[in-house]
């Protein structure tokens, strides 16, 4: 529930920050149309999303931050460039872990919003606000579209990125009890399983999710080498921004058989809805939402797998009634969106039988002008190109 509400208020700010403009002047959505469409369709998204703004891989020896030693300690860092989540406030417990050394950077955030901050995480914390903020932002390469603008990353003893993490909100450091956050304080490491996120771009070769998918019949299924694949994580082909998307890829999985088309379906687990409801309660977020938080926990997890599994029932119907040959698999809790720093939807991704990365994670280059959704009518050209290529390699 949540995270999907995150994730739809992420494709708003994108949408309508393209459409500001046409809102104002209707007769002026011609000419917008016409500028949007003369540039290549997949500009925008690869300036918003590419190894420069989705932050530094694992590996990467971490830049200094002045005033604060890395070596031979275990350091969080938490960016927020620009946007801040309701779950800053988590940031205090983590700040009093002991054996963790915390590291707050707040970038292009008013002075009133730093100052507030540094309250709330308390004194624990090292807070660094501009100008260094900025060019720690510019030297760790976290982006600043709001899909990447809160990044987390683990630096160990020796001053080496060992685990890093994009996400809309700060809640997953407070899963199992901040497990993972007290397994780096006292070894340097995370545990055995954490998924750990990849920066890819073309010719990478993406890691195979070692996990299972839950197929739409109620089965499980793996990915793993075999076919070139395209990779798409959308909005339901009924509606009308979302059916402008689904028919540009219906007509390339029409004529490129050979390419699988799968289609990835976010689905929040009991286990990640009880812990929003600890975590919420924890830092006294419930009190913003009380009609989900001010209830009992069995009324919360009642009414909370009601209005997740009617959402997505809707919404696997719709694929289901419109995405005859597609392959259909539900993303437990955003796994695969993790492993290869899916930062925000509608996207699309295309590797080729080995896992090399033909078109990195993408933006599908849609644009709200004049009242309607558009969606730019060269992405269907230069995706067939990739898809061509793709199937004469086979």
């Amino acid at each position: 529930m949540r995270r999907i509400m995150t994730g739809l208020l992420l494709f708003v700010l994108l949408g309508f920050a393209l459409s500001a403009v046409a809102d104002e002047c209707e007769y002026c959505a011609p000419a917008i149309i016409e500028e949007w469409e003369s540039h290549p369709p997949f500009e925008r998204a690869h300036t918003d999303f590419c190894p420069y703004t989705l932050g530094l891989p694992i590996g990467a020896e971490a830049p200094a931050i002045p005033g604060v030693e890395l070596i031979g300690r275990h350091t969080l860092i938490v960016f927020f460039n620009e946007f801040v989540c309701p779950e800053v406030g988590l940031l205090r417990p983590v700040s009093q872990i002991e054996g963790l050394q915390l590291v707050v950077v707040l970038s292009r955030l008013p002075k009133s919003t730093v100052t507030a901050i540094t309250d709330q995480i308390g004194e624990k914390a090292t807070v660094v606000a501009d100008p260094t903020a900025g060019i720690l932002c510019s030297s760790y390469y976290v982006g600043d579209h709001p899909g990447v603008a809160q990044m987390t990353f683990f630096v160990d003893e020796d001053g080496a990125i060992i685990h890093r993490r994009i996400s809309p909100d700060l809640g997953w450091l407070a899963y199992d009890d901040f497990l993972v956050l007290l397994h780096f304080a006292e070894t340097g490491t995370v545990p055995e399983g954490t998924i750990l996120q990849h920066v890819l771009w073309y010719g990478d070769t993406a890691p195979w999710p070692e996990f299972p998918f839950e197929t739409i019949e109620g089965g499980e299924a793996f990915l793993t080498p075999g076919r070139p694949r395209l990779f798409y994580w959308g909005f339901a082909p009924s509606s009308e921004m979302g059916g402008l998307i689904f028919r540009d890829l219906d007509t390339l999985r029409s004529e490129y058989p050979d390419v699988e088309f799968v289609w990835l379906i976010h689905y929040t687990s009991d286990d990640a809805l009880t812990e929003i409801w600890t975590y919420y309660h924890l830092i006294g977020l419930d009190a913003l939402h009380p009609e989900w938080f001010d209830i009992p926990f069995d009324e919360y997890m009642s009414k909370a797998r009601e209005e997740r599994d009617a959402d997505l029932d809707a919404l696997v119907t719709d694929v289901s009634a419109h995405a005859e040959g597609w392959t259909v698999l539900l993303d437990v809790d955003s796994r695969l969106s993790g492993l290869w720093s899916v930062a925000v939807w509608p996207s699309i991704m295309i590797l080729d039988s080995d896992g090399t990365v033909l078109l990195p994670f993408t933006n599908y280059p849609r644009n709200y002008i004049g009242g309607e959704w558009h969606v730019h009518p060269g992405a269907i050209e230069e995706l067939r190109e990739i898809l061509s290529a793709a199937t004469e390699d086979e």
